[in-house]
């Protein structure tokens, strides 16, 4: 990365960044990939752990996480974007409430239309999802740090750690489809 600048395609891309060298896509389908854009796709191939990401605001977490969907195989994985910077206030007084939420915006995403009998338990509804689908499941939360102040965030966390430890204690529940990307 000696150059500061290199014209590719009759366009000039700036290759310097404070995190490195930026290359264009190889597949040419039109997006720069950074270090961290193959570093999250190599980690979610690997599915050994739940990811998150902490970056100051207005860093580019919400873009990288759009790559990424892009680049994901449909036939492999289905994802869904929960942007928490989106829920009303509201949401965030009670547990039920965000899980309720969070439950409405899996739905819409996926294009369920089946009611449920309880939208607040999330450990239910993705029990059901992960049976359901042949597919990897994907939840990219965005904006996690809105509920950093909320009453129920260490339960809420400890539900989310619950999955990933569902993997190895009851194999059977197929959470090992299941995977979160917090940002």
């Amino acid at each position: 990365c000696e150059h500061e600048e290199v014209r590719l395609k009759r366009r000039l891309y700036r290759l310097r960044d404070d995190k490195g060298c930026i290359q264009r896509s190889r597949k040419g389908e039109g997006g720069l990939w950074r270090r961290a854009d193959r570093e999250l796709y190599r980690e979610i191939l690997k599915n050994s752990r739940y990811l998150y990401f902490l970056a100051p605001r207005q860093s580019g977490k919400s873009s990288l996480i759009s790559h990424i969907r892009k680049k994901l195989d449909e036939t492999i994985f289905k994802s869904v974007f929960i942007d928490l910077s989106t829920f009303p206030a509201n949401t965030l007084q009670s547990e039920n409430a965000f899980n309720e939420y969070i439950v409405n915006t899996i739905y819409s995403a996926f294009n369920y239309e089946e009611e449920l009998e309880n939208k607040r338990d999330l450990k239910k509804v993705l029990e059901k999802i992960v049976k359901m689908e042949d597919k990897r499941i994907l939840m990219f939360v965005d904006e996690i740090d809105r509920i950093l102040h909320a009453n129920f965030k260490d339960s809420w966390f400890g539900l989310i750690r619950s999955f990933f430890n569902c993997r190895a204690s009851e194999p059977g529940l197929e959470f090992g489809k299941l995977q979160f990307i917090l940002s």
